[in-house]
């Protein structure tokens, strides 16, 4: 059955995968509130996010087991619930989001592995600068993402402040966009979230479309801009400069449909202001 709120203890629940990697892992803050409810908790997550909510969750202590999405089950459950209804069986409204941060851990080790490679890769007399993370696009299988994306050349204005220096952690065949050699790229580097996670870790800042990496780095509690197209997504509601999801995100509104270039302006002036914390 669908759980309904009610007490857990001495029983299992499964918490189903659905929707999108940001959707996943803005969600899965619940799982403390669903520990306190008594529950053993089996979590199911698609393979690219299995790395990171294991280095996040400690197995027998947070949750008892985490699956890929469609792998078989090794322990029977009572009751499921879908990730995406875990805010309406908590009640939860604007006052009362678990937007505790930290909530999700990257791996010790990918965070020094990706230090090395980070300083590798930067000139000595650039350490100091601003180590920016960007993303211009999410993914193309989403239908609004010819809203909500954009392409790498708007972000080049970024460029034109001396005080930062910029990383890709684009991904797929919007990467292929890259055309510049000032700009870091590691997108080969990333073959899953923990990964991702590792790298935000060792940055000052990430200015990204509304996409997964905007989700992850607000979960890690790092400095975020969120670039938002002019009808955003419910989540970001309207005319917020901050999310009440995320306390370490900064929201950047288009104010006209597709005008990335007036966003982008916007984004550059705010970015000479930005102190490293």
């Amino acid at each position: 059955p669908k759980w309904n709120g009610s007490s857990l203890k001495g029983k299992k629940i499964l918490i189903a995968s659905e929707q999108g990697f940001g959707d996943n892992i803005q969600f899965v803050r619940y799982i403390p509130l669903i520990k306190s409810n008594g529950g053993n908790i089996i979590l199911e997550c698609k393979k690219e996010l299995k790395k990171l909510f294991e280095d996040s969750f400690e197995i027998n202590k947070n949750v008892d087991e985490i699956l890929e999405k469609n792998e078989r089950l090794r322990k029977d459950f009572d009751s499921y619930i879908h990730i995406m209804s875990l805010p309406r069986i908590f009640k939860t409204e604007i006052d009362s989001i678990p937007n505790k941060i930290p909530y999700l851990k990257a791996d010790p080790y990918l965070i020094e592995k990706f230090k090395k490679k980070i300083e590798q890769g930067i000139n000595k007399k650039n350490l100091n600068k601003i180590k920016t993370g960007i993303v211009w696009a999410g993914n193309p299988g989403y239908e609004n993402d010819k809203n909500r994306s954009t392409i790498f050349e708007k972000f080049k204005i970024l460029k034109n402040n001396p005080n930062i220096i910029l990383f890709s952690l684009q991904k797929g065949e919007a990467s292929k966009q890259l055309n510049d050699s000032e700009i870091i790229d590691l997108s080969n580097e990333i073959n899953d979230f923990s990964d991702t996670a590792a790298i935000i870790q060792n940055l000052d800042l990430i200015i990204t479309i509304d996409t997964s990496v905007s989700h992850l780095a607000g979960a890690l509690g790092k400095p975020v801009w969120t670039l938002l197209t002019f009808i955003p997504d419910w989540r970001w509601m309207l005319d917020r400069k901050d999310s009440p999801w995320y306390p370490t995100m900064k929201l950047f509104r288009q104010k006209k449909q597709g005008d990335w270039d007036s966003l982008m302006i916007e984004v550059s002036e705010k970015l000479k202001f930005f102190q490293k914390s």
